[in-house]
């Protein structure tokens, strides 16, 4: 089974502080993590790590922090026949400030020119493709050269050309900020999680959809709603959580495992990884995700 993943790669620095900064004042780092970030790179890892067929395209430049992304993902074995390699472009970093107070972080990214289109061959073997509408003509041809596959769409902004190309999809997964962007309602209220649910499933009649809700878990439908809680996590950093349950959801989906099952893991998994900072090192392994006490 291959799995073809398609989004960023990112370089991650991850400063852990005790309390919310001040201006103009030096603060101590309590912890220091650097290592790969991104949402299609974290995808790809974390599909690898758990032992899948996976292949990533992606855009990394040729300098040290490519190299050092190039390193992370030969540990885990993904394919990198769709990564374009490009002299000229420097490699995206974030800086991340994880606030121990209050679990929250806070990220500054470096400025990347909008890429629509990579370098590299489009492949026409995928079992599954894992898109986020990043490198869209990319995207877009590989929807078309494998007619078969099963596609699991992430939707994290309200763009047009996005939601257009992921009508196409088996599955949506979409964030709580793209679903109070889409149908304009206030999910803090949970009076409108149903009907924003059904907003958005009427939008893509051809996909089975899953809305991300945060601390609130998340909310399908199948004969009737389904909305699986969080697990009582002790957190610390949320870097990355997100990708991890998109990746443990179709690693689930592609082996055997039913939707509520697969999001029930997924939603594991998400926790698990809050409760370590970074993103690499923070993936959880399948026995920790399936032997899991506290079951939803």
């Amino acid at each position: 089974m291959k799995i073809v993943c398609v989004g960023s790669t990112v370089f991650d620095m991850t400063y852990v502080v005790e309390d919310s900064l001040k201006e103009d004042s030096k603060t101590r780092s309590k912890d220091y993590v650097e290592c790969g970030g991104g949402n299609g790179a974290n995808y790809a890892y974390s599909l690898a790590f758990w032992g899948n067929n996976v292949e990533l395209y992606s855009l990394i430049g040729y300098d040290l922090y490519g190299k050092l992304l190039l390193d992370e993902f030969d540990m885990v074995g993904i394919n990198k026949s769709g990564i374009e390699i490009r002299k000229g472009f420097p490699t995206p970093k974030s800086v991340i400030i994880s606030n121990l107070s209050n679990s929250t972080r806070t990220i500054v990214t470096t400025t990347r020119e909008i890429v629509r289109k990579l370098n590299a061959e489009i492949c026409n073997d995928a079992d599954i493709l894992l898109l986020d509408g990043t490198y869209i003509e990319t995207a877009r041809e590989l929807i078309n050269s494998n007619k078969k596959a099963t596609i699991v769409f992430d939707i994290e902004k309200n763009d047009p050309e996005i939601i257009e190309l992921a009508k196409s999809s088996n599955y949506i997964i979409c964030s709580k900020d793209f679903a109070e962007s889409f149908t304009n309602m206030d999910l803090s209220n949970k009076d409108n999680i149903e009907s924003c649910y059904d907003v958005i499933s009427d939008s893509f009649p051809n996909s089975k959809v899953i809305i991300t809700l945060g601390k609130d878990g998340s909310i399908t439908k199948e004969e009737d709603y389904l909305i699986t809680d969080t697990i009582d996590a002790n957190t610390v950093d949320t870097t990355g959580s997100g990708d991890i349950f998109h990746a443990a959801f179709v690693h689930f989906l592609v082996n055997g495992y039913n939707l509520k099952d697969s999001i029930k893991y997924s939603t594991v998994a998400a926790g698990l990884s809050t409760e370590k900072v970074g993103c690499r090192n923070k993936i959880p392994t399948l026995e920790e995700v399936l032997n899991y006490d506290d079951v939803i």
